[in-house]
Order: structure tokens, then sequence, then C-alpha cells
């Protein structure tokens, strides 16, 4: 629900609204739980593409440049920023197996 509020557009929206009334409803009455199945399929779907969207852009080969830029104020950023996270393709590469890890476990719970 977290990636629909910081993108806020009329879809995320009925999905906001959607899972907060339909949370309600299974906490009255256990019975109702039917209501609140279909909202956090489409909540999870949207967490688990959003962050392994996130991530797996930092493992993409095509953007490590391999020829020699001018210096300029991006270079220069973009030096800062390898500096700051100077690990970044590993800590991409560990969220994805994670991440890849706890949809296969699911897949094996489910079936």
């Amino acid at each position: 629900m977290y990636f629909c509020f910081s993108k806020l557009t009329d879809a995320n929206i009925f999905i906001i609204v959607y899972g907060l009334t339909s949370i309600y409803f299974p906490g009255v009455m256990v019975r109702l739980m039917l209501v609140l199945a279909p909202v956090m399929c489409i909540l999870a779907g949207i967490g688990v593409s959003t962050i392994l969207s996130l991530y797996m852009k930092h493992m993409d080969p095509i953007f490590v440049s391999k020829k020699p830029e001018p210096p300029s104020k991006k270079t220069f950023e973009k030096m800062v920023r390898e500096l700051i996270y100077p690990c970044k393709n590993e800590v991409a590469t560990v969220v994805v197996f994670t991440m890849t890890l706890f949809l296969i476990t699911y897949v094996f719970h489910c079936t």
C-alpha cells in the first residue's frame, strides 16, 4: 500500500480505498475474509513488481558504461553516488535473490 501512496493516480486511490475498506470487514466478521483476498493479491503484486523493478535496474549491465565520458557535472554526481553506494550491485543482487526465494517458497506452500 506504501507504493500506491507514493504515486497517487486514480487507479492507486481506488486500490487504497478498496484495501482500507476490505480490511475493516474481515475484522468485523471473519467469514468476510473473501472480501480481503483479492485486494491483498493486487497489493502484493504491486509491491513485488515495484521492488523487483527498482533493484533489477541496478543489476543491468547497460547502465555500466565502458566508454570514457568527458568530465561534467553529471560525471561528478555519478562519482559521488558511487562513493556513497559502493556495493549497490551486490545489494541489488541480494534483494532480487531474496525476493525470488520468497516467491518460490510461496509457490511450494500453495501447491
